[in-house]
């Protein structure tokens, strides 16, 4: 075949000799793919495509630097002008024959953003960024800027742009049924011989979905409707190859109208196109579907597929290595398997490695010597995949002869440790990381799947169903552990009494000795590669619970004394973090689904497995379903940790006393208990952990809780109906205390006594409404003290060492002077707090201090009256929320008390202020906010200007963020000159503000500027949203340099 005639051939490399084999790589990105003209024209985003080529990343280069010509755009002739809502004039962009029927020429503005206004979810369009410098890659001439533009009214829909202009699908026909008549014969057939390309391209992709779905045993409906479409498709290619083979070449125009007929056709069959992997819903069909993706990507050269173990790592690639075995599946020649496992050495790799290649090595060489034999030997063999599975140790893959990125050799590894993809640098984006099955449908259908027999699911009664689904619940997803757990039930499908009996093993946590064996086994591998004794004590204390946040999982650690207690919050808490980061990397405990959540999980298997390293000495039985606790006899004095959580215990019954005298953690959390009876703690005196949190019916506590003088922590959160807590002052040995969300309306006696009080709680209690200070200053030893939502009240006494661990405090004042003492005497003495957040008679919800993080300190007002203290000497941030009678300005208010240390000011819901500040050089406040750097106004219903820009404006030099909504009066935002004192400006952002007419307006200052704006050069945003009265965004005023991105929601006159 000669060099196709399409001039888009141009812009890719074409491969491989055959046409069968033919392929092509990208001359910008350097990807691979196979297809013709068509698939070039999607990769490039010069046509809409049907989603399955990624678009180059570097394709705006062809419009940039060398221009869509015409024959690339078939019907682009001419040009359009862009219309110019920034002051644009003669923008002139390519277009396509269907914009050209569009008059105000949509698809060429791609500088700004255009929402759907029936949308207010739009998303920009993949390839067709709204970015300025999507259409400029320098500064924009003066000539092109030259006046106010003409406002662009009723845009449509930008898909609209896209599909429509012509005047109906036979116009679109006609047009190229010309443009194909100049283009001869071998074009129309090089275009038949593309249409083959692509329907092979997507046959091979539903075959490879139905063998996924043939491999995980899912015969679905879909079986039959893809059969039907493979079937047509393969009929459809015949066609296209008989009329490419017999065609006559005298025969033009009948050659055309077949291949237009074809192309339709071809249309509707690729719409037709059945979907058996549903990725969304299915969480095995997206791990198929990425991995087939990293495959098809020659970009891609390391795969890492990660996960707890028995999650399905190995049986997914083993999935791969059959097809490209069997079919020689994503244009792979070879796939080697090598199983890695615990006992690794290098030498022991290059073996296996050589037996599987045919290589002979001789085990006298040099390690490196063998590598390089190694590594010739692959490089002659072309677009394999090795595969190295159970990987639990660092390879380095140049010292065992493993060449990536040559010949088209890509690696697999599977491992249970996350921290070896980051060593051997795999990328994150190429991982993928495996998770129990979330849905309970899904571990249903493998569980029947695997009761049953030759591929047929299982069929059980509705009595034994219900039972069996309780069985399966118990597996927790874990693809392991349900297929395990079928075939040790095969065979028993309708005996109800066994499946009971299982279930009830299952719950009090004795296994059967296959599932010991099979599962328990498998999983203990992971606790055994911890080696380091501190970090296995750790996973097992955090086996006392299903899932836990990070601040009691760390503290808990600090009472069993795996973390040292002698040391700052701050250090205690990296400490915590690098041990949770470990468990974590061993795939031990997770954050279900949020990466970012600061709750940590735990398998029930993986707590089971726990139990069976402490088997005599652990009581795990969390989420068993229990209403009732575990029979006395069960509770053996050799008991040291027992954890009934997350069941639905809701009463402890009258007389129960266990005995345990060596019991150190009794965990009843997130249960339904209303009564606890008092002798139920006269037996286990060495308790030093009790935690009842999230019990919201329990109402009191027995007084024999004041005996346990061994208690370290007592957690009661969210005890919401608790109103009393028995007197505390005989638990000496108490540090933690956290008593909140409950009833009480005082605090317990005996608090002021613990002086060995490091964590108190007391937040979210809304029936305490104060705490007096002279209860709190005696505790020496407390770093964290929350009292959110209740008021701090007494005047602070100066006394030597009061409160000096102090660290983190969140509270509220009432009195201004009692404020005024905290500031002095706690927040501004040598080396103050590390957080604090402040309220001044304003008692709202808080964010929880996030203890290794970003160190912030914060103060929210709500009432000025009164307020007359200075300002903490290290303050992050000023809220002002909810002032009605504040008419004035901050100025006023605030005049010599702002520290320079400021660096946010949000202020909302003032329904009488008119200005934020003068912003001049003689005010003593604005002198002081030199370092802000976040300014957020909203819900200001008078606010006609942020400042005043007359009288020695002196901006804002450090601000990067201008945020304001809401605010109905004001019409401009600032004027044209002042944007010169704000040199680190990154974003503007200005919504829902009903009056709004202008952004950068003149007439504001004496010094409008002649010469154009400038913005910043760090500037990035401007986001204009939901402003009906903007008219403009810098009127008349020239623009040398517009911001990267300029968005625009829902502004119609603009």
């Amino acid at each position: 075949m000669g060099r196709p005639k399409n001039p888009i051939w141009n812009q890719v490399t074409i491969i491989g000799e055959s046409e069968k084999e033919r392929k092509w790589l990208c001359n910008r990105c350097g990807k691979r793919y196979g297809g013709g003209a068509t698939r070039i024209n999607e990769h490039l985003g010069i046509t809409k495509g049907k989603g399955n080529i990624t678009l180059c990343p570097r394709r705006h280069d062809l419009l940039a630097n060398e221009g869509v010509n015409n024959s690339m755009l078939p019907g682009s002739s001419n040009q359009v002008e862009a219309p110019n809502e920034l002051g644009l004039n003669n923008g002139v962009l390519p277009a396509s024959s269907n914009q050209l029927e569009d008059p105000n020429g949509l698809d060429s503005l791609t500088g700004i953003e255009l929402a759907d206004p029936m949308n207010p979810y739009h998303e920009e369009a993949e390839g067709h960024p709204n970015t300025i410098s999507a259409c400029f890659d320098g500064p924009i001439d003066q000539n092109d800027v030259a006046g106010p533009s003409n406002m662009v009214e009723g845009l449509p829909h930008s898909d609209e742009v896209l599909e429509g202009g012509s005047s109906g699908f036979e116009t679109d026909i006609e047009d190229e049924v010309l443009e194909s008549g100049s283009s001869g014969f071998e074009t129309d057939i090089e275009e038949l011989r593309d249409l083959v390309d692509e329907l092979t391209g997507s046959e091979e992709e539903v075959k490879e979905e139905l063998q996924w779905l043939e491999y995980c045993g899912k015969k679905k409906r879909e079986r039959e409707e893809a059969d039907d479409w493979l079937k047509k498709a393969g009929d459809f290619k015949k066609e296209a190859r008989d009329i490419i083979d017999s065609f006559p070449q005298d025969a033009l125009q009948d050659l055309q109208m077949k291949t237009h007929d074809l192309r339709c056709r071809l249309y509707l069959l690729e719409d037709a196109k059945p979907v058996c992997c549903n990725d969304e819903e299915d969480l095995m069909d997206a791990y198929f579907t990425e991995m087939r993706k990293l495959l098809r990507d020659d970009n891609v050269f390391f795969i890492g597929v990660c996960g707890m173990g028995g999650v399905g790592k190995t049986w997914l690639a083993t999935h791969f290595r059959n097809q490209i075995r069997r079919n020689k599946s994503f244009n792979f020649e070879n796939v080697f398997w090598v199983t890695v496992s615990q006992d690794f050495s290098i030498l022991k790799l290059q073996n296996s490695i050589a037996n599987r290649i045919g290589e002979k090595l001789d085990d006298d060489d040099e390690i490196t010597d063998r590598a390089e034999i190694l590594s010739s030997a692959l490089e002659k063999i072309d677009r394999s995949i090795f595969i190295l599975d159970d990987v639990w140790n660092y390879i380095d893959l140049q010292k065992v002869g493993i060449p990536l990125k040559i010949n088209g050799i890509k690696l697999i590894l599977t491992s249970r440790l996350k921290h070896v993809f980051r060593q051997m640098d795999c990328p994150t984006s190429n991982v993928i990381e495996m998770k129990p099955l979330p849905v309970k449908e899904q571990d249903w259908e493998l569980f029947l799947l695997n009761l049953g027999c030759d591929g047929r699911p299982a069929s059980l009664s509705d009595e034994v169903e219900n039972t069996a689904k309780s069985v399966v619940k118990m597996c927790e997803g874990l693809p392991l552990g349900i297929t395990v757990m079928a075939r040790l039930m095969k065979g028993v499908n309708d005996d109800i009494n066994i499946w009971r009996h299982a279930l009830s093993k299952l719950e009090d946590s004795s296994m059967e000795e296959d599932m010991e064996e099979e599962v328990i086994k498998v999983l203990k591998r992971s606790y055994d590669h911890l080696a380091d004794k501190t970090i296995q004590n750790c996973f097992l204390q955090h086996a006392l619970y299903s899932e836990v946040s990070d601040d009691v999982f760390i503290m808990n650690l600090v009472d069993e004394g795996l973390i040292q207690s002698t040391s700052s919050l701050e250090k205690i808490f990296v400490q915590g973090k690098a041990i949770v980061a470990k468990l974590k990397s061993h795939s031990l405990i997770d954050c279900l689904w949020d990466p970012d959540s600061s709750d940590l999980h735990m398998h029930g298997l993986l707590r089971e497995m726990a139990s069976h390293i402490m088997k005599g000495r652990f009581m795990l039985r969390c989420g068993k379903s229990l209403h009732n606790i575990p029979e006395m006899q069960e509770w053996a004095p050799l008991l040291e940790k027992v954890s009934l959580m997350d069941n639905r215990i809701e009463e402890i019954p009258e007389g129960t006393s266990p005995e345990c005298p060596q019991l150190s953690t009794l965990n009843f959390s997130k249960n339904m208990i209303t009564y606890i009876p008092d002798c139920f703690f006269y037996r286990i005196k060495a308790l030093t952990l009790l935690d009842l949190s999230y019990n919201k019916k329990l109402t009191s506590l027995p007084n024999s809780l004041s005996s346990l003088r061994c208690l370290k922590s007592l957690l009661l959160q969210s005890c919401h109906s608790l109103e009393s807590v028995p007197p505390l002052g005989n638990l000496q040995e108490l540090s933690r205390l956290v008593i909140s969300g409950t009833s009480i309306k005082e605090l317990p006696d005996g608090l002021k006594v613990l002086t060995k009080l490091r964590w108190l709680d007391l937040s979210n209690n809304r029936k305490l409404v104060c705490v007096e200070w002279s209860v709190i200053f005696g505790l020496t030893n407390v770093q964290y003290l929350n009292l959110q939502i209740t008021s701090l009240r007494g005047e602070v006494e100066i006394v030597h060492g009061m409160m000096s661990r102090l660290e983190y405090f969140v509270g509220y004042f009432q009195v201004a002077k009692h404020l005024a003492d905290f500031v002095e005497n706690i927040l501004n003495r040598d080396g103050g707090l590390k957080y604090y957040h402040i309220g001044f008679r304003y008692s709202g919800m808080f964010s929880k201090p996030d203890i290794t993080g970003r160190k912030r300190k914060f103060i929210t007002v709500e009432d000025f009256e009164g307020f007359e203290f200075l300002l903490p000497s290290d303050l992050d941030q000023l809220d002002i929320i909810n002032n009605k009678q504040w008419s004035g300005d901050l100025c006023g208010a605030l005049s010599f008390k702002a520290p320079s240390s400021l660096r946010e000011i949000k202020v909302r819901d003032c329904p009488k202020l008119e200005r934020l500040c003068c912003m001049s050089g003689r005010c003593s406040f604005c002198q002081h906010l030199q370092n802000l750097q976040s300014l957020e106004l909203f819900n200001l219903e008078r606010l006609d200007a942020i400042w005043s820009e007359e009288d020695e404006f002196i901006g804002l030099p450090n601000l990067s963020q201008l945020k304001i909504s809401n605010c109905d009066r004001i019409e401009r935002l600032m004027g044209a000159a002042a944007l010169a004192k704000f040199p680190k400006l990154e974003c503007i952002k200005v919504e829902s503000c009903k009056s709004m007419k202008e952004v950068f307006a003149t007439g504001m200052s004496e010094d409008d500027p002649d010469l154009p704006i400038t913005f910043p050069n760090s500037f990035k945003l401007l986001d204009l949203w939901e402003l009906p009265e903007l008219v403009s965004v810098c009127g008349s005023i020239r623009v040398s340099e517009f911001p990267a991105k300029v968005w625009v929601h829902f502004c119609p006159k603009l």
